[in-house]
């Protein structure tokens, strides 16, 4: 580790003789690095002192309850085909008496569930496509649907075994995606704080300046106009994915594009340069 900062020491400065830290390509990604680092740390303290409270988490799990309700699964069994007749071929010898897994078995394209008879196991109705769902509820325990029931993938002829309550997992088992679902929220939240503040900023000065001299407007305040054309009020925009650092790992990123950090800092730095005419653009 030693001799690896010593050769970087070496590689630095000879770097620096030969004038590669002054060469604008290079300075513009050591200013991208720097920005990356400071606006991570900001996330990460963000993060660190916006730790979702218990309270918060089991007032959000408690909605989430009572928004899914006394959930059911359905135990069914299905036998797909191609046309509509024989469907109901398949239908009227069920009921003179033949074996629907016997049935499945031989008739179903479903070939991966007819081999085990048309079992689907246990479901909710809402994990099927709608009408094929719908077709489920309908029936009661130990019947199956008088008519094919036509979906995207054929007819089916379907048969509802059994039906069983769903508890909700305990609070304990999804704590941890509570929390992490909170914080993004969080996170989301004071980016656009953020935005809303630098557009408020940019707009200020824009009006503090529409009266100046044209000999006074320079491109000093481009960053700042530029950024203020991303503002979630003068343009529809999608707000950037701020992903904490932490969930980087997990397959997730973060981002580094805070701009309104940049507009405030523009708008400070141009304060005796003005642009009247991009100002024209964005007055309400």
């Amino acid at each position: 580790m030693r001799q690896e900062l010593v050769n970087r020491e070496i590689l630095m400065q000879e770097a620096m003789r030969r004038g590669i830290a002054t060469r604008p390509d290079v300075k513009a990604q050591i200013a991208v690095a720097q920005q990356t680092v400071v606006l991570r740390a900001l996330i990460e303290d963000f993060v660190k002192n916006n730790v979702p409270t218990d309270a918060e988490i089991k007032a959000r799990y408690d909605d989430m309850v009572k928004q899914v309700g006394g959930g059911k699964e359905y135990h069914l069994h299905h036998i797909l085909v191609d046309n509509e007749a024989q469907a109901k071929d398949l239908i009227a010898k069920i009921k003179a008496g033949a074996s629907f897994e016997d049935l499945a078995k031989q008739y179903s394209k479903d070939s991966g569930l007819g081999k085990n008879g048309g079992d689907l196991d246990w479901s909710s109705p809402q994990a099927y496509v709608p009408e094929f769902g719908a077709a489920a509820e309908k029936l009661k325990k130990g019947e199956m649907t008088d008519e094919p029931v036509k979906t995207q993938f054929g007819w089916h002829i379907i048969r509802l075994d059994n039906i069983r309550d769903v508890a909700p997992p305990p609070l304990e088992q999804v704590k941890d995606q509570i929390a992490k679902q909170i914080e993004q929220e969080k996170l989301q939240a004071f980016e656009e704080g953020l935005q809303i503040e630098g557009c408020y900023q940019v707009i200020a000065d824009f009006r503090r300046c529409e009266n100046a001299p044209l000999a006074q407007t320079s491109g000093a305040f481009s960053l700042g106009f530029g950024s203020a054309l991303r503002c979630p009020s003068l343009v529809k925009k999608a707000p950037p994915d701020l992903t904490p650092p932490s969930a980087v790992r997990s397959g997730t990123r973060a981002t580094t594009d805070l701009h309104p950090r940049s507009n405030r800092q523009a708008s400070s730095s141009s304060a005796h340069s003005c642009a009247p005419a991009p100002y024209a653009a964005l007055t309400p």
